[in-house]
């Protein structure tokens, strides 16, 4: 090989690294941009419906059904914080599993083997991936052994409101395809907080509800009407 020509080489080489390059962040921006879509979607049609909720527990099924199919997920598991108590309690989850007891809060991060424990002291996401999988003891475990996710905890202003698992299960244990390694890109990790936190609104109307009269009471020689918006 001459020596005029290894400049040349080197400059296809870089211009092919280049070029993958260019591929991999135009496919990241398609991908991010067909999920918000997809997201909005959802969003606008399930904002629609949100004055005529009546089984929020049916409602959650459908809309987390949704953002499986937009991110590409295969399970989740929803927990939510009961009134006045300290621990996590399912409340829906995409498939039969296995019976998945409550989960106390931890006052610290110490001695937590349970993801979702973890995320709701902590009030961040928390992955469970190759470089960090279930541990044997956490009950996610026993859904769909070898599974990677993330666990999203959601919150009414500062106080939390529950914990939502998405994850995909260990066929080949698929990842990202524009991402090698990482289980959920940026962007649909962007929708399940998206997802999420809509979830957390309708929660929190759905308790604001429960604490409204069903009927006024009587006032002999009034007639009394109310109605009540949530802001």
């Amino acid at each position: 090989m001459s020596e005029t020509s290894k400049p040349l080489i080197h400059d296809a080489e870089n211009c092919r690294r280049k070029l993958a390059e260019s591929e991999r962040i135009i496919g990241e921006m398609v991908e991010e941009l067909s999920s918000c879509y997809e997201s909005l979607s959802a969003i606008f049609r399930y904002s629609a419906e949100q004055t005529r909720i009546s089984d929020l527990k049916a409602f959650s099924q459908r809309l987390l059904t949704d953002l499986l199919q937009i991110i590409g997920a295969d399970w989740f598991v929803l927990r939510l914080v009961p009134s006045g108590r300290d621990h996590l309690a399912v409340f829906a989850a995409s498939e039969p599993a296995p019976e998945l007891a409550p989960l106390k809060i931890p006052a610290s991060l110490q001695n937590t083997d349970a993801v979702e424990a973890e995320a709701g002291a902590a009030q961040r996401e928390v992955w469970f991936d190759l470089l960090r999988p279930l541990d044997s003891s956490d009950p996610l475990s026993t859904v769909k052994r070898g599974s990677h996710g993330l666990v999203y905890p959601f919150f009414a202003g500062e106080e939390l409101i529950g914990t939502l698992v998405v994850a995909k299960s260990p066929r080949a244990n698929r990842y990202s395809s524009s991402q090698p390694g990482v289980v959920f890109t940026a962007g649909q990790t962007n929708v399940v907080a998206t997802f999420a936190n809509f979830l957390a609104i309708q929660i929190a109307n759905n308790i604001k509800q429960s604490l409204v009269p069903k009927q006024l009471p009587p006032l002999p020689g009034f007639e009394l009407a109310a109605i009540f918006t949530t802001c």
